[in-house]
């Protein structure tokens, strides 16, 4: 697990079009709001690249409603409950390196 950062967790679908609604282990919203990659990764299981397409955050909560790219529905949605997003440690030196 060295190689990821645990950045957060799916905890629902949010409306009918695809939507997630996350919980926020991070301190940079911008991982939730600033598109790119990142990866979903269910207990021990192998983490699964995804394009974040957009984000916002829940006025004053750590939680932020996203979008994924290919995820459409509240099905898909659905089905990514609980998973963890990831994202590659070296990000964290980025982060540290241009946030300071």
């Amino acid at each position: 697990m060295k190689d990821w950062l645990i950045v957060g967790e799916i905890t629902s679908p949010h409306g009918i079009n695809g939507k997630l609604r996350v919980k926020s282990l991070s301190d940079f919203e911008e991982r939730f709001t600033k598109s790119g990659p990142r990866w979903l990764q269910k207990e021990k299981e192998e983490p699964i690249k995804f394009e974040l397409i957009s984000g916002f955050q829940k006025p004053g909560k750590s939680i932020f409603i996203i979008t994924l790219e290919g995820i459409d529905n509240r099905d898909q949605a659905q089905k990514l409950s609980k998973h963890r997003i990831l994202v590659k440690n070296i990000s964290l030196f980025l982060a540290l390196k241009y946030f300071r």
